[in-house]
This record gives C-alpha cells, structure tokens and sequence, in this order.
C-alpha cells in the first residue's frame, strides 16, 4: 500500500501535536523528584526516533514493569502514560513516512469500538453529577472520576492500533520479532521481581508463610490479582522458544525464564493461577493432540503412556523430597534427565554386560571417595562428588564421541554410577528413609533408560524434544516442593469455604445494582463499584476510608476506621518510601488531631513491599492527644536493621500511618521524619499541601470493597449487558480464529489461545480489567495476535 498522500498527511500529524501537548502538559504535573521517569522517557524518545518501531517491542515492557506509584503515590495519571503519550507523539509525527503492514478483522474492529464508546458512555454517567475537582478527585478510588482512570485502558488501544498497523512490517514479521519478546522480556523482568521479593521478605524457600508477592503490580495495594493475571498471560508464551525451530539461545532463555515464572507463579499460592496454568496447559495439548491425529502421527497408546509416566514421576519425587529434601530431589530430577536421552544405540546383548561394569565402577568410585572423604560434608561429600563426576563424563559423552559403542558404553556406565550416587546423597541426607524414599523412583528411572537403550525403545525421545523435556523436570522442580508444604495445603483446604465467599459477594454485586432497564444494558457507570460498595453494600459494612481536608486555611489528611464484623485486617494504611540507613536515630514528629475518644494512631518504620510488613519499629503516638485538639507529638526512634536507603539490595522501608478504633476518625498533617546525624528530611509533601505526591495507601486482607472478583459481574456491574455481550464476543472471535489456526499448524497460535484462556480463568475469580496497564496490555496482545498481514502491496518503510 502506498504512503499516505499529501492532502491526507496533515491529519496524523495533528494528532502527534495533540499528543505532544498533552505530553508536554503531564509532564509539568507529574511528582518526578527521586524517580527515574525523567532519563527513563529521554531514552526511550531517543531509541524511537532512531527506529519508531521498538515502541512494539518496549511497551509491554513497561506496561508490566514500569510502576512507580509506591513512590510518587500517582495511579490516575501514571507513569506508562507519559509513555504512551510519547510513542503517540513521535509515531504520528512521523505517520506520513509510513505504510500499512497489516490490517484488523473487522469484527473485533467492530468489538474493540463498542467497547471503546461503551466505556465512554459509562464513564459519562458515573461522573453525572460533577463533582468538585479538588484534592480527592485524582487520589481515591471513591470519587466520581474514577472511571477516567480506567477509561484509558479502552482508548489506549485505538490510539496506538494505527502505528501498529504500519510497525509491523511485512508479513507481521515484528509480531515475532519485536512484540512477543518485549512480552517475554516483561516476564523476565516480573518474575525476577517476585524473585527478589521472596529473598528479601518471606525467604525463597519459605513456602509455610502466608506472604502475597505483588512484584511490580501496585495495583494490588488493595488485593486483586494483576500478578496473577499477567502471569497466566505471559507464561504460555515461552513455549514459542521451545518449538524445535528455535534457535539455541532462545530455547536456552526459555528454560531460564520459565524456571523464574514458574517460580514466580507457584509462589503466589493463587489457586486461581493454578487452575489457569492447568487449563491452558489442557488447552494447549488438546489442540496439538488433534492436529496430531488430524495428520496421523500420533497413537493414543504413546500419549497415555506418557500420562502415566508423568503421574507416576510426580508422586516418586514427591515422596523422595519429604525424605531427602532439595539435594535428593535435585539429583533425582538431573537423573531423570539423563535417563530419557541415554542409550539408544547399545543393542540388548550390550546391557548387562554394561550394566555389571558400571555397577562395579560406581561401586569402587564410591567407596573409594568415601573413604578419602571420611570426614567431608556438605557438597563436598563423597555422594554428590560421584554425582557431579558422572554427570560430567555422560554429558561429555553425549557431546563429544563420536564411536556410537563407545557412546553407549560410557554413558550406561556414567548413569549407572549416578543412580548409585543418587541413593547414597539420599541416605546421606535422611539415613534410611531416605533409601526408602528414593528406592521407587530410582527403580523407575532406571528400568525406563534401560528400555531405552533397546534398539526399539517404549518412547523415542529425540534430541529435538531435549527442550521440552528439560522443561517438564523444571516445572517438576519448582512445583513439588511448593505442592507439599504446608501452606499450600492450607490454601486447598479452604477452597471451598473461600468459594462461598466470592458466590456470596457476587450475588451481592449485583443486588447494589439499579433495577431499571437503562442501568441493566449500560451498567452503574466504569469505576464506580468501589464507592457504590461503599455506600450500598447489603451487609452495611463501613470500609476503611482517607481523605484530604481542606479548614482555616490548611490541608491535612483524614483516616477513618472500618466497621466490619470480620476483625483484623480491614484498616487503611497511609504509607510513604523512606531512605533509612542502618543503626541510626531518626526524630519522627506530626501534628495529631483525635475526632472521636476510641481513635488510636497506629505508626510504624516498617519494611514493606506493599501489603505485609516486616521488622516494624512501632511510632508511640497512639493515646497521648486530647480529643478535639491539634497537637504537635514526636519521638526519637532507631533504625536498627532496617536500611530502606540501600535499597533494592534490601527491603524497602517505608513510614506507615492507620487508625485503629470502632468508626473512629483521626487528622495529621505536617509528617516529618529528620536524621539526626545529617538534619535530612527524609518525608515529601508532609503538610499534604500537594494531596497524595509521595503518599499512597494500602488494605493489606480485606479486598471486598475494592473488587468485584469476577471478570463478567463486574462488566455486567459497570457495563451492563452491552459491555458483557461485547466482550464475550471480542473474546470468542479470538479464540475461534486461533484455534482454527493452531489446528492448521500454526504452533504460535496454540500459544496464544493459551495464554487467554489462562488469562480468563484467573479473571473467573478476580474483575482484572479494573487494573488499566493490564487490561491495556491484553488488550494489546490481542490485537497483536490477530492481526492480518495487509492484502494489498508489500512497500518497506522509507
């Protein structure tokens, strides 16, 4: 397709200056002191002047990554809008150099603009009537113009679908290239940040605490699974490089990355993601056992064999990691590795002949390092060095000689001599029971390798699926230990009780709804479920609020408790990042002002991600101020361990402010929190001169009030029936189109079916579209995903 002409090229760079403006506008409001937003948007214009096509690649990206709300305490106007508004206004200034690559079915076309108008129509009526645009307007999710900041979520694709019809390119090739990348990319890096949350609050192995990892999601500030929702997004993705086309490296990143997001997404302990992960796992097999069977290369007696295989595998390495532990069950799982690749040349003559010879190898080995390593423990003992040098010798083996006796010989008697170094780590680690535990599993493996090693084996297992392979052991890995701990029995054996629940507020979601016809097609309004809970809720419970005040002159900020009948956990937290360094005094003062005789500031310095805190050093100002009365309280405290100022190689540290007390009521204003030693004032906008810059909130349990739990309730509640049905259809035309393209071979697009049919059952069990960057990006990946290579010419970018 040609280049847009002339007389047609004003029109997108109109809108680039409309988006410069409003660029240039954000920018002089958004708090950017002691961020890195400023460099960060110098770089990023500077890398799409260069190549305008890298926004496909970095705004996914940014959209999981990028999120600095804990910090500047803005989630109106965020941080990926200021983002956006940039890659408008440089892709539409440069419109008329570009060509259309691709083009959009027109039915999700037409899905994606009712979506679009409904929206808008919804946001127009939870506004009605306007209300003052003071300093609670943008800071809470009980105003009226909370729909505008969900809004953005639907006009944000329109905006951008034009560049990504011409950024493409030819054939859709930077969907490949540029797009699905930047999603993996995004998932490295969010699983990296759960990672790190693990290390630095729960402990990594830690699987017995009740910690909710939120990683770069502070959506989740008020409950929610955005974690989640991405995970169960972005996760089935990996399997696009560890198809047997890819090259090295990428099936060498994959396996890397799926290790960390299966970490990352078993940690959560969300049953939810679990289901989501099974599902699309479901999903994804069934389509490539069809095709299979549609071209006749795959027999049922293989599959369920491989079922069965898989099941037995699971419970073995269960039972071997409650007797041995990590160390058993790491060895176990690189033996089982080695198993499945072993042989597969030696001829049945061979086997016991090797089998004997490795036998006595292992056991000589072993003895004779026992012996020279009498008092050795740890890696060093004799077990794991007869582990790790077998292992050496068969991967030496396997790569190196190139004699296919000699190949088989070596690496039956180097398996052999790990099995037996497998046994001896777990009676190294657990004595007996550690025999006992193993004893099933490594049965197993080894009369699987020997079959293997027939010149017919029960199970081919080529080279080419060493990927796949590798990456079952990986999640066997992760997933075990998560299963068997104690936590995660907790949480399935209140699954039940918890579904009760969620049915329960469900049906109460929908009785706070109007009963007239409008409110039934069009919903109460986008964004307005929160203060409607509030408000209307059935069981008249009081939830937790904040507000600023403005009296005689000066602002300050106002905590109200809750009134709820189920006890802890319901209470708003004001929370501010502050650089503590260790072992240091700090004076923390305010001016405190009690409404109502039962009211108690709860204060604390505290290390805290975002919902659950650690090593708190409590703030004594709870009962010492008059009712009625502003007075000016401080205290000296130490810092002792904590050491917020060398974050992200620590916890961050943050000041946090509640209330406590039945429907009571408490006014601060002028927070400070000064080093004694430097005189630094370590707390921005203190006097809340500036409303919420610096200062955001929490409600660490209780998440009723501020979700609706359930993807299609809460279309119907604020969309109505219009927006439900709409959806419905986006999402039926999406997958329909896939499917039909995965069974014709497609393996992408079993992949992407996959990813959301897990992204829709996570939303089975929270709203997710009430996060704006994460419906966004789904948005996105489904265009991206469905997109149609343009049918007309094939011209290059000029």
């Amino acid at each position: 397709m040609a280049a847009l002409a002339p007389s047609f090229a004003i029109l997108p760079r109109c809108i680039g200056v409309l988006f410069v403006l409003a660029f240039v506008w954000a920018s002089s409001v958004y708090p950017f002191h002691a961020t890195p937003l400023g460099p960060l948007l110098l770089i990023y214009g500077a890398a799409l002047l260069w190549r305008p096509p890298l926004w496909l690649f970095a705004v996914p990206v940014l959209l999981a990554a990028l999120d600095l709300a804990p910090w500047t305490g803005w989630f109106f106007l965020e941080e990926v809008d200021l983002v956006l508004m940039l890659t408008c206004a440089i892709g539409y200034l440069r419109a008329s150099h570009l060509v259309r690559h691709a083009r959009l079915p027109p039915p999700l076309m037409v899905c994606l603009l009712l979506m679009a108008l409904g929206s808008g129509y919804a946001c127009y009526h939870a506004i009605q009537p306007v209300a003052a645009l003071d300093a609670n307007a943008f800071s809470n999710y009980l105003s009226r113009y909370n729909g505008l900041r969900l809004l953005k979520s639907w006009i944000w694709p329109l905006a951008l679908l034009p560049l990504m019809l011409c950024h493409t390119g030819p054939a859709l090739v930077r969907v490949r290239t540029h797009f699905m990348p930047g999603m993996l990319c995004a998932l490295g890096v969010v699983a990296l940040a759960a990672t790190w949350e693990r290390w630095a609050f729960p402990g990594l192995w830690d699987f017995a605490s009740d910690y909710r990892t939120s990683a770069p999601f502070s959506s989740m500030h008020t409950g929610g699974a955005a974690l989640d929702g991405f995970l169960a997004l972005a996760t089935p993705l990996i399997g696009l490089w560890l198809t047997r086309r890819a090259q090295p490296h990428q099936v060498c990143a994959a396996l890397v990355l799926l290790t960390g997001a299966t970490y990352a997404g078993l940690s959560t302990f969300s049953r939810g993601l679990y289901l989501a992960y099974a599902c699309a796992a479901l999903l994804a097999a069934g389509l490539l056992l069809v095709r299979a069977r549609l071209r006749a290369t795959l027999t049922l007696s293989r599959v369920a064999l491989s079922l069965a295989l898989l099941c037995v595998s699971s419970l073995a390495l269960a039972a071997l990691f409650v007797s041995s532990g990590y160390r058993g069950l790491a060895a176990l799982l690189v033996l089982i590795g080695a198993g499945m690749f072993v042989g597969g040349t030696a001829s049945v003559v061979q086997l016991p002949a090797l089998l004997a010879c490795s036998a006595l190898i292992g056991a000589g080995t072993l003895a004779l390092l026992t012996l020279g390593n009498a008092t050795s423990a740890g890696p060093l003992a004799a077990p794991y060095v007869l582990f790790v040098g077998a292992a050496a010798v068969l991967l030496y083996c396997v790569w190196r000689v190139r004699t296919p006796h000699v190949w088989s010989a070596a690496c039956l008697i180097a398996f052999a001599c790990m099995a037996q170094a497998t046994a001896a780590i777990a009676y190294h680690w657990a004595g007996p029971d550690g025999l006992k535990g193993v004893a099933p599993a490594l049965a197993m493996t080894c009369i699987a390798a020997t079959f293997h090693a027939i010149r017919r084996p029960a199970w081919p297992v080529p080279r080419s699926m060493a990927a796949s392979v590798l990456a079952g052991l990986i999640v066997l890995g992760v997933a075990i230990p998560v299963a068997v701990s104690y936590h995660a029995h907790a949480r399935f054996a209140s699954a039940a009780i918890d579904l009760d629940t969620r049915l329960r507020h469900w049906r109460q979601t929908l009785q706070m709804m109007d009963s007239d016809l409008a409110t039934h097609a069009f919903g109460m309004g986008l964004g307005s479920y929160p203060a409607r809970y509030f408000w209307h809720n059935p069981a008249r419970d009081q939830p937790a609020s904040f507000a600023y005040i403005d009296e005689d002159g000066r602002r300050f900020l106002r905590l109200a408790s809750a009134a709820y009948g189920i006890g802890y956990g319901e209470v708003i937290r004001i929370l501010q990042r502050l650089a503590i360094e260790r072992n240091s005094s700090y004076l923390v003062a305010l001016d405190l002002r009690r409404r109502d005789v039962h009211a108690t500031l709860q204060a604390a310095v505290c290390e805290r991600q975002l919902l659950y805190p650690q090593n708190c050093v409590a703030l004594p100002f709870g009962l010492r101020s008059p009712v009625g009365i502003w007075t000016h309280m401080a205290t000296v405290v130490k810092s002792g361990q904590l050491d917020g100022a060398n974050w992200p190689l620590s916890a961050p540290t943050q000041l946090e402010m509640a209330v406590l007390g039945e429907q009571a009521s408490i006014d601060i204003d002028n927070v400070s929190v000064t080093a004694l030693k430097s005189g630094a004032e370590l707390v921005r906008n203190g006097n809340f001169s500036h409303a919420n810059d610096y200062w955001f909130f929490s409600s660490d349990r209780h998440h009723l009030p501020w979700h609706v739990k359930n993807l299609e309730v809460y279309l119907l509640f604020e969309l109505g029936w219009t927006g439900l049905l709409t959806f419905c259809l986006m999402i039926v035309i999406s997958l329909a189109t896939l499917t039909r393209r995965a069974l014709a071979g497609d393996s992408a697009a079993t992949a992407y079916a996959a990813a959301i049919c897990a992204f829709l059952v996570v939303g089975q069990f929270d709203s997710l579209l009430d996060v704006p960057r994460l419906t966004l990006l789904f948005i996105l990946f489904l265009v991206a995903t469905l997109l149609l290579a343009y049918p007309v010419g094939s011209g290059q970018e000029r």
